[in-house]
Protein backbone atom coordinates (compact mmCIF):
# COMPACT_ATOMS: atom_id res chain seq x y z
CA UNK A 1 0.00 0.00 0.00
CA UNK A 2 1.22 3.14 -0.87
CA UNK A 3 1.41 5.93 1.57
CA UNK A 4 0.40 9.24 0.49
CA UNK A 5 2.04 12.99 1.96
CA UNK A 6 -0.21 15.57 3.48
CA UNK A 7 2.12 19.26 2.78
CA UNK A 8 1.11 21.82 4.54
CA UNK A 9 1.37 25.23 4.03
CA UNK A 10 2.31 26.74 7.22
CA UNK A 11 2.08 30.43 7.60
CA UNK A 12 4.88 32.92 8.73
CA UNK A 13 4.70 34.23 12.11
CA UNK A 14 4.12 37.80 11.37
CA UNK A 15 7.09 40.31 12.58
CA UNK A 16 7.28 43.25 14.53
CA UNK A 17 8.24 44.81 11.13
CA UNK A 18 4.54 43.23 9.51
CA UNK A 19 2.47 44.79 12.45
CA UNK A 20 3.96 48.49 12.38
CA UNK A 21 3.09 48.47 8.88
CA UNK A 22 -0.26 47.02 9.29
CA UNK A 23 -1.48 49.46 11.77
CA UNK A 24 0.01 52.32 9.89
CA UNK A 25 -2.66 50.82 7.29
CA UNK A 26 -4.95 50.97 9.61
CA UNK A 27 -4.66 54.52 10.83
CA UNK A 28 -4.12 55.97 7.05
CA UNK A 29 -7.40 54.08 6.13
CA UNK A 30 -9.34 55.77 9.23
CA UNK A 31 -8.03 58.99 8.26
CA UNK A 32 -9.18 58.97 4.75
CA UNK A 33 -12.96 57.52 5.77
CA UNK A 34 -12.96 60.41 8.80
CA UNK A 35 -14.95 62.95 9.27
CA UNK A 36 -13.62 66.29 7.20
CA UNK A 37 -16.89 68.77 9.28
CA UNK A 38 -17.29 68.56 12.46
CA UNK A 39 -20.89 70.70 13.27
CA UNK A 40 -20.54 72.69 16.63
CA UNK A 41 -24.49 73.08 16.84
CA UNK A 42 -24.72 68.90 17.80
CA UNK A 43 -22.19 69.21 20.59
CA UNK A 44 -23.10 69.71 24.24
CA UNK A 45 -21.66 71.80 26.61
CA UNK A 46 -20.44 70.87 29.68
CA UNK A 47 -19.93 72.83 33.19
CA UNK A 48 -16.93 71.50 34.76
CA UNK A 49 -14.20 72.86 36.90
CA UNK A 50 -12.88 75.68 34.85
CA UNK A 51 -16.14 76.61 33.36
CA UNK A 52 -19.03 76.03 31.02
CA UNK A 53 -17.36 74.17 27.85
CA UNK A 54 -17.71 72.72 24.46
CA UNK A 55 -15.45 70.45 22.95
CA UNK A 56 -15.15 70.18 19.43
CA UNK A 57 -12.30 67.59 19.32
CA UNK A 58 -10.25 65.95 21.46
CA UNK A 59 -7.19 63.37 22.34
CA UNK A 60 -9.74 60.63 22.00
CA UNK A 61 -11.10 62.33 18.33
CA UNK A 62 -10.10 59.04 16.26
CA UNK A 63 -13.21 59.28 13.69
CA UNK A 64 -11.95 62.08 12.18
CA UNK A 65 -9.33 63.30 8.74
CA UNK A 66 -7.20 64.69 10.92
CA UNK A 67 -6.77 63.52 14.53
CA UNK A 68 -4.76 64.96 16.97
CA UNK A 69 -6.31 68.53 17.70
CA UNK A 70 -7.84 69.21 20.27
CA UNK A 71 -10.50 71.85 19.85
CA UNK A 72 -12.84 73.99 22.74
CA UNK A 73 -14.88 76.43 23.43
CA UNK A 74 -15.06 78.57 26.69
CA UNK A 75 -18.22 80.79 27.67
CA UNK A 76 -17.22 83.26 30.47
CA UNK A 77 -19.38 85.35 32.74
CA UNK A 78 -17.60 85.95 35.36
CA UNK A 79 -14.52 84.06 35.18
CA UNK A 80 -12.84 80.67 34.38
CA UNK A 81 -11.28 78.41 36.97
CA UNK A 82 -7.33 79.16 37.58
CA UNK A 83 -4.78 76.25 36.70
CA UNK A 84 -1.62 75.58 36.07
CA UNK A 85 0.07 73.27 32.96
CA UNK A 86 2.48 73.74 30.35
CA UNK A 87 1.86 76.49 27.99
CA UNK A 88 2.52 76.61 23.88
CA UNK A 89 -1.20 77.39 23.76
CA UNK A 90 -3.51 79.53 21.51
CA UNK A 91 -6.70 80.68 22.33
CA UNK A 92 -8.67 82.70 19.78
CA UNK A 93 -11.20 85.44 21.08
CA UNK A 94 -14.45 84.48 19.46
CA UNK A 95 -16.69 87.35 20.88
CA UNK A 96 -16.60 89.91 24.15
CA UNK A 97 -13.75 91.45 25.91
CA UNK A 98 -11.68 90.33 28.88
CA UNK A 99 -8.38 89.70 30.11
CA UNK A 100 -6.07 86.80 31.18
CA UNK A 101 -3.61 87.05 34.21
CA UNK A 102 -0.67 84.76 32.80
CA UNK A 103 1.66 84.29 35.97
CA UNK A 104 0.39 87.16 37.64
CA UNK A 105 0.88 89.73 34.82
CA UNK A 106 -2.29 90.70 33.05
CA UNK A 107 -2.98 90.61 29.67
CA UNK A 108 -6.35 91.78 27.97
CA UNK A 109 -8.31 90.83 25.05
CA UNK A 110 -11.34 91.63 22.75
CA UNK A 111 -13.01 89.69 19.86
CA UNK A 112 -10.92 89.13 17.00
CA UNK A 113 -7.52 88.79 19.22
CA UNK A 114 -5.09 85.67 19.73
CA UNK A 115 -4.10 85.44 23.48
CA UNK A 116 -1.52 83.07 23.88
CA UNK A 117 -0.02 81.12 26.64
CA UNK A 118 4.07 80.62 26.32
CA UNK A 119 5.91 77.57 26.89
CA UNK A 120 8.14 78.19 30.13
CA UNK A 121 10.09 76.24 32.91
CA UNK A 122 7.36 75.65 35.36
CA UNK A 123 4.31 76.11 33.13
CA UNK A 124 1.93 78.89 33.53
CA UNK A 125 -0.92 79.57 36.00
CA UNK A 126 -3.45 81.26 33.51
CA UNK A 127 -6.98 82.18 34.93
CA UNK A 128 -9.71 84.12 32.29
CA UNK A 129 -12.04 87.34 33.30
CA UNK A 130 -15.06 88.99 31.65
CA UNK A 131 -15.07 92.30 31.79
CA UNK A 132 -19.09 92.67 30.36
CA UNK A 133 -20.96 91.67 33.29
CA UNK A 134 -24.05 92.02 30.17
CA UNK A 135 -22.18 90.04 28.05
CA UNK A 136 -20.36 86.63 28.12
CA UNK A 137 -17.19 86.51 26.51
CA UNK A 138 -16.24 83.57 24.16
CA UNK A 139 -13.03 82.47 22.97
CA UNK A 140 -11.62 78.78 21.07
CA UNK A 141 -8.63 77.22 22.06
CA UNK A 142 -6.65 75.67 19.37
CA UNK A 143 -4.23 72.90 19.96
CA UNK A 144 -2.37 70.31 18.37
CA UNK A 145 -1.69 68.25 21.00
CA UNK A 146 1.21 65.91 19.59
CA UNK A 147 3.55 68.38 19.41
CA UNK A 148 3.81 68.76 23.36
CA UNK A 149 3.55 65.53 24.24
CA UNK A 150 7.38 65.62 22.27
CA UNK A 151 8.88 67.93 24.59
CA UNK A 152 6.86 68.30 28.04
CA UNK A 153 4.97 65.81 29.99
CA UNK A 154 1.27 66.18 30.12
CA UNK A 155 0.15 67.68 33.73
CA UNK A 156 -2.61 70.23 35.41
CA UNK A 157 -3.08 71.62 38.60
CA UNK A 158 -6.14 73.44 39.86
CA UNK A 159 -5.78 76.11 41.98
CA UNK A 160 -9.43 77.82 42.06
CA UNK A 161 -12.60 76.45 40.50
CA UNK A 162 -15.26 78.03 38.21
CA UNK A 163 -18.14 80.51 40.78
CA UNK A 164 -20.90 78.41 38.46
CA UNK A 165 -19.36 74.86 39.33
CA UNK A 166 -18.52 75.71 42.63
CA UNK A 167 -22.42 76.75 43.05
CA UNK A 168 -23.49 73.59 41.63
CA UNK A 169 -21.38 71.79 43.63
CA UNK A 170 -22.28 73.51 47.24
CA UNK A 171 -18.55 74.38 47.40
CA UNK A 172 -17.64 76.76 50.01
CA UNK A 173 -14.44 77.48 48.85
CA UNK A 174 -13.51 78.00 45.64
CA UNK A 175 -9.48 77.20 46.45
CA UNK A 176 -8.63 73.96 45.26
CA UNK A 177 -4.53 73.79 46.62
CA UNK A 178 -1.68 76.50 47.51
CA UNK A 179 -0.22 77.75 44.29
CA UNK A 180 3.60 76.28 44.46
CA UNK A 181 5.86 76.63 42.04
CA UNK A 182 7.10 73.44 40.43
CA UNK A 183 9.99 74.99 38.30
CA UNK A 184 13.09 73.74 38.94
CA UNK A 185 15.41 76.23 40.65
CA UNK A 186 19.07 75.96 39.44
CA UNK A 187 22.00 78.33 39.88
CA UNK A 188 22.93 81.03 37.61
CA UNK A 189 24.52 80.02 34.44
CA UNK A 190 27.75 82.15 34.28
CA UNK A 191 29.93 79.42 32.72
CA UNK A 192 32.65 80.82 30.08
CA UNK A 193 31.17 80.98 26.40
CA UNK A 194 33.71 78.98 23.92
CA UNK A 195 32.90 78.54 19.84
CA UNK A 196 31.91 74.54 20.36
CA UNK A 197 28.30 73.75 19.08
CA UNK A 198 27.41 73.33 22.47
CA UNK A 199 28.22 77.18 23.32
CA UNK A 200 25.91 77.81 20.08
CA UNK A 201 22.93 76.28 21.78
CA UNK A 202 23.33 78.13 25.17
CA UNK A 203 23.62 81.49 23.04
CA UNK A 204 20.67 80.44 21.67
CA UNK A 205 18.70 80.12 24.70
CA UNK A 206 19.70 83.01 26.22
CA UNK A 207 18.42 84.92 23.04
CA UNK A 208 14.92 82.83 23.13
CA UNK A 209 15.00 84.00 26.53
CA UNK A 210 15.11 87.66 26.48
CA UNK A 211 12.76 87.50 23.47
CA UNK A 212 10.32 86.09 25.75
CA UNK A 213 10.37 88.92 28.10
CA UNK A 214 9.36 91.42 25.23
CA UNK A 215 7.01 88.97 23.12
CA UNK A 216 3.19 89.66 22.38
CA UNK A 217 0.85 87.25 24.54
CA UNK A 218 -2.12 88.90 22.63
CA UNK A 219 -2.14 89.66 19.33
CA UNK A 220 -4.80 92.31 18.27
CA UNK A 221 -6.77 91.09 15.19
CA UNK A 222 -7.72 94.63 13.92
CA UNK A 223 -4.07 96.01 13.95
CA UNK A 224 -2.62 92.95 11.48
CA UNK A 225 -2.57 94.12 7.69
CA UNK A 226 -4.42 92.50 4.74
CA UNK A 227 -2.06 90.26 3.09
CA UNK A 228 -3.04 89.61 -0.39
CA UNK A 229 -1.17 85.69 -1.89
CA UNK A 230 -1.77 82.85 -4.29
CA UNK A 231 -4.18 81.25 -1.51
CA UNK A 232 -6.69 84.12 -1.13
CA UNK A 233 -7.13 87.12 1.78
CA UNK A 234 -4.73 86.27 5.10
CA UNK A 235 -4.44 88.00 8.30
CA UNK A 236 -1.12 86.24 10.00
CA UNK A 237 -1.66 85.75 13.47
CA UNK A 238 1.22 83.60 14.17
CA UNK A 239 4.08 82.88 11.32
CA UNK A 240 7.88 81.32 11.11
CA UNK A 241 9.13 85.45 10.41
CA UNK A 242 7.39 86.81 13.28
CA UNK A 243 9.71 86.81 16.09
CA UNK A 244 7.88 88.78 18.40
CA UNK A 245 4.68 86.25 19.84
CA UNK A 246 4.92 84.15 22.56
CA UNK A 247 4.79 80.73 21.05
CA UNK A 248 5.89 79.74 17.34
CA UNK A 249 3.89 75.78 17.43
CA UNK A 250 1.42 76.51 15.06
CA UNK A 251 0.91 78.66 12.52
CA UNK A 252 -2.25 80.80 12.41
CA UNK A 253 -4.42 83.06 10.28
CA UNK A 254 -7.66 84.13 9.34
CA UNK A 255 -8.67 84.05 5.40
CA UNK A 256 -10.91 85.32 4.33
CA UNK A 257 -13.00 84.54 0.84
CA UNK A 258 -14.91 87.95 -0.59
CA UNK A 259 -18.76 86.85 -2.04
CA UNK A 260 -18.92 84.34 -4.45
CA UNK A 261 -15.50 83.74 -4.87
CA UNK A 262 -13.14 81.28 -4.09
CA UNK A 263 -9.61 80.49 -2.29
CA UNK A 264 -6.65 79.71 -4.68
CA UNK A 265 -6.75 75.72 -5.10
CA UNK A 266 -3.38 74.14 -3.51
CA UNK A 267 -1.58 70.79 -2.78
CA UNK A 268 -0.65 69.65 0.86
CA UNK A 269 0.48 67.59 3.14
CA UNK A 270 -3.06 67.67 5.19
CA UNK A 271 -3.56 67.88 9.06
CA UNK A 272 -4.58 71.49 8.58
CA UNK A 273 -7.89 72.98 10.74
CA UNK A 274 -10.17 75.15 9.63
CA UNK A 275 -13.08 77.09 11.61
CA UNK A 276 -15.46 78.75 10.15
CA UNK A 277 -15.61 82.38 11.88
CA UNK A 278 -18.52 83.80 9.38
CA UNK A 279 -20.54 83.06 6.27
CA UNK A 280 -20.91 79.53 4.51
CA UNK A 281 -19.56 77.86 1.90
CA UNK A 282 -17.60 74.45 0.47
CA UNK A 283 -13.82 72.79 0.50
CA UNK A 284 -13.61 70.80 -2.61
CA UNK A 285 -10.76 67.61 -1.42
CA UNK A 286 -9.36 65.39 -4.21
CA UNK A 287 -12.67 66.07 -5.91
CA UNK A 288 -15.12 65.48 -3.24
CA UNK A 289 -17.25 68.77 -2.03
CA UNK A 290 -17.96 69.18 1.70
CA UNK A 291 -20.52 72.03 2.82
CA UNK A 292 -19.92 74.08 5.54
CA UNK A 293 -21.13 77.04 7.51
CA UNK A 294 -20.56 79.09 10.46
CA UNK A 295 -19.48 77.27 13.91
CA UNK A 296 -17.92 74.07 11.88
CA UNK A 297 -14.70 72.70 11.58
CA UNK A 298 -13.14 71.53 7.96
CA UNK A 299 -10.27 69.19 8.47
CA UNK A 300 -7.90 68.67 5.80
CA UNK A 301 -7.07 64.75 5.37
CA UNK A 302 -3.37 63.81 6.71
CA UNK A 303 -2.31 62.27 3.57
CA UNK A 304 1.31 60.55 2.50
CA UNK A 305 0.34 62.01 -1.25
CA UNK A 306 -1.24 65.37 -0.15
CA UNK A 307 -4.61 66.73 -0.80
CA UNK A 308 -5.46 69.04 -3.42
CA UNK A 309 -8.49 71.52 -1.90
CA UNK A 310 -9.47 74.43 -2.25
CA UNK A 311 -12.38 76.73 -0.28
CA UNK A 312 -15.85 78.19 -1.89
CA UNK A 313 -18.01 80.79 -0.78
CA UNK A 314 -21.37 80.10 -1.80
CA UNK A 315 -22.93 83.83 -0.28
CA UNK A 316 -22.36 86.05 -3.22
CA UNK A 317 -23.64 89.17 -0.70
CA UNK A 318 -21.70 88.06 1.90
CA UNK A 319 -17.17 87.31 2.99
CA UNK A 320 -16.75 83.82 4.42
CA UNK A 321 -14.03 84.07 7.02
CA UNK A 322 -12.02 81.03 8.33
CA UNK A 323 -9.60 81.06 11.42
CA UNK A 324 -6.81 78.23 10.02
CA UNK A 325 -4.06 76.34 12.10
CA UNK A 326 -1.72 73.83 11.33
CA UNK A 327 1.83 72.54 13.09
CA UNK A 328 4.59 74.63 12.33
CA UNK A 329 7.10 71.85 11.23
CA UNK A 330 8.37 74.15 8.92
CA UNK A 331 11.80 74.23 10.28
CA UNK A 332 11.93 70.58 11.69
CA UNK A 333 10.30 68.98 8.49
CA UNK A 334 10.55 71.90 5.94
CA UNK A 335 8.01 73.42 4.06
CA UNK A 336 7.44 70.71 1.38
CA UNK A 337 6.92 68.31 4.08
CA UNK A 338 5.85 64.75 2.47
CA UNK A 339 4.21 65.36 -0.40
CA UNK A 340 5.13 69.15 -1.85
CA UNK A 341 3.74 72.47 -1.09
CA UNK A 342 2.15 73.62 -4.47
CA UNK A 343 -0.36 76.12 -5.95
CA UNK A 344 -2.04 75.05 -8.99
CA UNK A 345 -4.59 77.68 -9.08
CA UNK A 346 -4.66 81.34 -7.40
CA UNK A 347 -7.02 82.99 -6.21
CA UNK A 348 -9.14 85.66 -8.11
CA UNK A 349 -8.00 88.19 -5.93
CA UNK A 350 -4.21 87.58 -5.92
CA UNK A 351 -2.73 89.99 -9.50
CA UNK A 352 1.20 88.72 -8.72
Amino acid sequence: MSERRITRTETPMETDYDQAVRAKEIRNKRMAEGRVIVKGEDLPWELNRQGRIKFFLTDRSEDVAAPGWLVFQQEIHKHSGMHRHQGGTFIFILGGKGYSTVNGVRHDWEAGDLAILPMVPGGVAHQHFNLDPTVPALWMRVGYTPNKRLVVANWIEQFEVNPDWADKNKLQDRKVAPIVNHARTTNKDDSPRGNTLFDALLRLRDEQREQMKHARMVVQGKLLPLEINPMGLFRWYVHPDMKDVGCHAQMIYVQEIPGGSRSGKQLHQGGRFHYVLEGKGSTVIDGVRHDWEENEIILLPLSSHGVVHQHYNSDPSKPARLLVSEPNWVHVWGVDLGSGLEMLEPAPEYQG
